[in-house]
């Protein structure tokens, strides 16, 4: 027995002291924090990424907290954090999505710029000079905050918008775009930077009929007095120009 408790005494210490070790060697130099990294970014600058983040030179590597970086840096709006790692021994990585503006839209007195997929940007007073991105009417707003995406008064109508932009994008057409008419979602209107009328009816096929934007057809059509006259892409496999009243060019 006296054999038994001694061992369980030695067992106990040995404990004790390689908890003290490891108390110790994680708090050496070994585990501080000498290298961050910053991927994903464009036009934010790393040090201003690393400086919200809160991360600092010689913290422990192994006491990071994850939830809190996080929520720091996505308390910009341009920031979308994919992930935060550990590069051992002494290195920490900060891996984003970098938000890009994608449309403004006008509420009261103010300008709400999204991204392309609803989330809010920025609110500034109106400018209506400031026209470098898809300028969005009729949408029924409820509420935003930045950093989330914009809560509609009517989720359908929302829907159709946010697939429009991704065409908008995909395509690489969005500097041709300067007005998006959302009054009826199922009457969809597009003005052009050339002041071209673009029917593109229901936000169905958006990708196919948003392609007839970048076919020479479109491009060959005159700026000029165009005020009166429609390019109807509502139509899948069909594109039609003609005044309001009176048909007069198709194609197919």
């Amino acid at each position: 027995m006296a054999k038994r408790k001694v061992q369980k005494t030695i067992l106990l210490l040995f404990i004790m002291l390689a908890s003290i070790w490891a108390a110790v060697f994680l708090g050496a130099e070994h585990f501080q924090i000498e290298h961050i990294e910053v991927f994903g970014n464009d036009q934010l600058q790393s040090e201003d990424i690393i400086k919200l983040s809160g991360i600092e030179r010689y913290d422990n590597i192994l006491k990071l907290d994850k939830p809190l970086i996080k929520r720091r840096l996505e308390s910009n709006p341009y920031i979308m954090v994919k992930n935060i790692g550990r590069s051992y021994p002494d290195g920490v990585y900060i891996d984003i999505i970098e938000r890009k503006k994608g449309a403004i839209i006008p509420y009261l007195a103010s300008d709400i710029t999204i991204d392309r997929y609803g989330v809010v940007l920025e609110i500034d007073d109106r400018d209506t000079n400031d026209r470098d991105y898809p300028f969005i009417t009729g949408l029924n707003v409820k509420g935003f905050v930045k950093g989330e995406k914009i809560v509609p008064g009517d989720g359908y109508q929302f829907r159709a918008l946010l697939r429009i932009l991704e065409g908008i994008y995909e395509e690489g057409i969005e500097d041709s775009i300067y007005e998006i008419h959302m009054d009826d979602p199922n009457d969809i209107y597009i003005i052009s930077r050339d002041g071209i009328n673009i029917k593109l009816g229901q936000a169905i096929n958006v990708d196919d009929k948003l392609k007839w934007l970048t076919t020479e057809e479109f491009e060959s059509l005159e700026p000029n007095s165009l005020s009166n006259w429609v390019f109807d892409i509502s139509v899948l496999g069909r594109a039609t120009f003609s005044p309001v009243t009176d048909w007069s060019e198709e194609y197919e």
